[in-house]
C-alpha cells in the first residue's frame, strides 16, 4: 500500500514539461503593461514561455491573440515553435486593429495560444483590458453673456486634451461652431487649434446673430480617438434703441428725419383740407336756411 502511494504522489507530481507529456510547456509570466488603454496608444505584452515537446513525431507552438468581445480575431503574433525557455514582448498598435472607434469604449481579449499535436489547440492565459476615448476640456475667453445688437462678438477658446498626464493643448485639431437661434443655424465655421490648442472668433452681431438668446455650440470633427466634443453657451443680443440702431448710419438718420418731414406735411394738408371742406359746409348751410326764410316771408 505504502509503495502504491508512493507511485501515485510521484504521478501527480511529475513535470508537466517532461517529453512526451501531453502539455509539453510552462508559461511563467503573461501580463500587459496596462489594463485600460486610450485607442490612440500601443498594448504592451509580455511572456515568458518553456517549450519541451518531441519533434519531429510531435509538432508544438505558441502565439499570442488579441479578439473582441465576439471572439473575432484582431491580431497574432507569429508562431514560436523552438524547445527552451523564452522571453518577448509585444506592441500592438490599436489604431490599427479592426475596431468601431465611434463607440466611447472596446473591450479586447489578449490570450496566450498553444498548440500539441497530441492534444489539440489550448487557451492557457486571457487578460481582458479595455480601450477608450480621450476626453477634451474647453476654456472660453472675454466671451460675454450678452451684448448690444450691433457690438461685434470677438472671443477666443482654448482646448485641452484632458487624457494627458499634464492636460496638454489640443493641437492642429478641427473644431466646427456653430451658432443657432430659434432652433435654426445663422451662422456656421470651422477652425483649426493652433500650438496652444487655440482659435480665434469674431462675429458682426449686426448681420450674423439675432436680437434674442444666441446659442454657440463647438463640436469635434474627424477624430475618432477624442470623446465626443459638445460644449453649448449661451449669449444674448439686446434689442436696440432707436437712436443706437441708427447712430452709426447717417444716411439711416437722414432718410428717418426726410420721412418724419413727409408726414407732418401730409398731417398739415390733411388738417387744412379738413378745414376747408367743414367751412364750405357750414357756409353753404346758412345760404340754404335763407332763401328759404325770404320765400316763406313773401307768401
Amino acid at each position: 500500500m505504502l509503495i502504491t502511494i508512493f507511485i501515485l504522489i510521484g504521478l501527480f507530481h511529475f513535470p508537466i514539461s517532461a517529453k512526451g507529456s501531453p502539455f509539453p510547456y510552462d508559461l511563467h509570466s503573461f501580463s500587459t503593461d496596462k489594463d485600460v488603454y486610450y485607442n490612440d496608444e500601443k498594448i504592451q505584452i509580455n511572456a515568458t514561455w518553456e517549450l519541451d515537446y518531441n519533434p519531429p513525431t510531435e509538432t508544438a507552438y505558441i502565439r499570442v491573440m488579441i479578439l473582441n468581445d465576439n471572439d473575432t480575431l484582431l491580431w497574432n503574433s507569429t508562431e514560436y515553435s523552438d524547445n527552451g525557455n523564452f522571453t518577448n514582448v509585444w506592441y500592438v498598435d490599436i489604431k490599427s486593429l479592426d475596431l468601431v472607434f465611434e463607440n466611447y469604449s472596446n473591450t479586447l481579449y489578449v490570450k496566450f495560444y498553444l498548440y500539441f499535436s497530441l492534444s489539440g489547440s489550448h487557451f492557457l492565459d486571457t487578460i481582458e483590458i479595455f480601450t477608450i476615448k480621450r476626453n477634451i476640456s474647453c476654456e472660453l475667453i472675454g466671451l460675454k453673456d450678452s451684448l448690444n445688437f450691433g457690438e461685434n462678438l470677438h472671443f477666443k477658446a482654448r482646448f485641452y486634451n484632458l487624457s494627458s498626464n499634464n492636460n496638454s493643448y489640443l493641437t492642429n485639431h478641427l473644431i466646427s461652431l456653430k451658432i443657432i437661434s430659434n432652433n435654426l443655424v445663422i451662422y456656421k465655421k470651422n477652425y483649426t487649434t493652433n500650438s496652444s490648442g487655440m482659435i480665434e472668433i469674431f462675429v458682426l452681431s449686426d448681420t450674423n446673430l439675432t436680437i434674442g438668446l444666441n446659442l454657440i455650440i463647438f463640436t469635434a470633427l474627424s477624430n475618432p480617438f477624442f470623446n465626443k466634443l459638445y460644449f453649448e453657451f449661451e449669449l444674448l443680443i439686446q434689442s436696440p434703441t432707436f437712436k443706437e440702431l441708427n447712430s452709426k448710419n447717417p444716411k439711416k438718420i437722414e432718410n428717418s428725419l426726410q420721412i418724419e418731414l413727409i408726414a407732418l406735411i401730409s398731417i398739415f394738408s390733411l388738417l387744412v383740407v379738413i378745414s376747408l371742406l367743414i367751412y364750405y359746409s357750414n357756409t353753404k348751410r346758412r345760404v340754404k336756411y335763407k332763401n328759404i326764410s325770404e320765400i316763406t316771408f313773401k307768401y
